[in-house]
């Protein structure tokens, strides 16, 4: 009996910390699925990445138009690693315990495979799909595949402001590899919450349901990061680039309640696109950070 009850905490604890990672989505400019990523195409994006074989380091890239959803999965695709991405949808973010009508697969590989209300079913697959984009292969797997999901397709509307979503790669027989890396493909309950920004983040960047500020952002000499704890816990916060290399760690500590602010300068650092992670206790943020672009 204690087992069972040991178990089922470790269950329900691992589906509390992922049900606290959030991501934001931010408005940006629209793509060609092409799998290219062409000069200003991607700069708007936000990233997340997941860890495959042999610590192999998979980018995905996201953002939305306001009319479709486009993620842009990077790296370690191909050759020796051969995973195919995957992407994951709770649209009302309702976090339940199993499938439910508002959720949705992807699939990309040598057809593009979708399917409503339950994962790997592979009964509406197609090279082209007329009512969503991914550039596919036939032998090959590609080092970047783009997709675009239209709003209308899962149901997303003006009145959305977050839903569930898990991204993964896979092999399709031996091997789910995912962000966040603890998720379920059969649980809900334990993807990340995604929220779709209304407009571009320039500037100051303040978001009521986000616990860090970032400012200025673009930057050209150096930016803030501001937050605020209710009570002690650890706390990191770290800079890594487009490859998911950590290029500083500014914050790694356990602290006491209070606000607290820091400053970032990109020393022998090239101009370019970084992304910050933020962790305080159970709750994760990330965000992109653009040195020294307009």
């Amino acid at each position: 009996m204690l087992i069972q009850i040991f178990l089922f905490l470790a269950i329900l604890n691992s589906t509390l910390l992922n049900s606290q990672v959030t991501i934001n989505i931010p408005k940006g400019i629209s793509i060609k699925v092409d799998g290219n990523l062409s000069v200003g195409e991607w700069e708007d994006a936000d990233s997340v990445h997941i860890i495959s074989m042999n610590n192999k380091i998979v980018r995905v890239l996201f953002k939305h138009d306001s009319v479709s959803l486009m993620f842009a999965y990077l790296d370690n695709l191909g050759s020796a690693n051969f995973r195919f991405p995957e992407l994951l949808l709770d649209i009302n973010n309702d976090k339940s315990l199993s499938w439910m009508d508002d959720d949705w697969w992807f699939h990309v590989s040598a057809t593009n495979c979708n399917h409503r209300g339950a994962p790997n079913i592979y009964d509406n697959c197609h090279d082209n799909p007329t009512d969503w984009e991914a550039n596919n292969f036939a032998v090959n797997l590609p080092d970047i595949v783009e997709i675009k999901i239209p709003f209308y397709l899962v149901g997303i509307d003006s009145n959305t402001v977050a839903i569930g979503i898990a991204f993964d790669v896979t092999n399709t027989f031996s091997a789910w590899e995912y962000y966040p890396s603890t998720s379920d493909s059969l649980k809900p309950s334990t993807w990340a919450t995604a929220y779709l920004e209304k407009e571009t983040s320039v500037g100051y960047y303040k978001n009521e349901d986000k616990q860090i500020m970032n400012y200025p952002n673009p930057f050209s000499d150096k930016t803030y990061f501001k937050y605020k704890l209710d009570g002690m816990t650890n706390v990191k916060l770290i800079i890594s680039n487009l490859l998911g290399s950590e290029v500083e760690s500014i914050v790694n500590e356990r602290q006491e309640e209070g606000e607290y602010q820091y400053s970032f300068y990109p020393m022998n650092l090239n101009k370019g696109i970084y992304f910050y992670k933020f962790s305080a206790g159970d709750k994760i943020e990330t965000g992109k950070l653009l040195y020294g672009i307009d």
